[in-house]
């Protein structure tokens, strides 16, 4: 045996081994590194499509810098309902720095109907103390050119 792990040709051992390394750089320099699940759809062939690969990926490379993206919509695209995505966070919230938040299943603005209640998400960080990180906004307008979006999107988010 070639002691390369055959899992999707090797990545699994160069991740995890470049992951190690950049650790040491980024504690170096006081800086957060973060992995992400994405989803097989949104990036097909990506290595980290599963949350538990992901996850272990984590516990593995063991660093107190290297912490877990929390994407919302990627997370909805492999399946997993509100309430799930709500106990994942909840089980892995010292894992967690930076959460990303877009309405599947066409990436659009939080304020639009969706698969995902993010009333419930929002609440539910607000309720748990998620003040002290971030909450990134990636998604892309559902129609350009409509300022009433924009203005729904900014109510939606003075509610919180």
């Amino acid at each position: 045996s070639s002691g390369i792990n055959a899992e999707y040709g090797g990545q699994r051992q160069v991740f995890l081994e470049n992951m190690k390394k950049a650790s040491e750089l980024l504690k170096g320099e006081g800086i957060r590194g973060l992995i992400e699940t994405i989803s097989e759809g949104t990036i097909p062939g990506y290595y980290l499509n599963d949350v538990k690969k992901t996850l272990d990926l984590l516990e593995e490379i063991d660093s107190d810098c290297i912490f877990f993206q929390f994407d919302v919509f990627h997370l909805s695209m492999l399946g997993h309902s509100t309430e799930q995505i709500l106990e994942l966070f909840d089980c892995n919230r010292s894992k967690i720095k930076h959460v990303q938040v877009a309405q599947p299943p066409h990436r659009i603005e939080i304020s639009s109907p969706g698969d995902i209640d993010y009333t419930a998400i929002f609440n539910h960080f607000l309720a748990h103390a998620y003040t002290d990180d971030h909450i990134g906004l990636e998604f892309k307008m559902s129609s350009y050119g409509d300022a009433s979006l924009a203005d729904d999107l900014l109510d939606f988010l003075k509610r919180f």
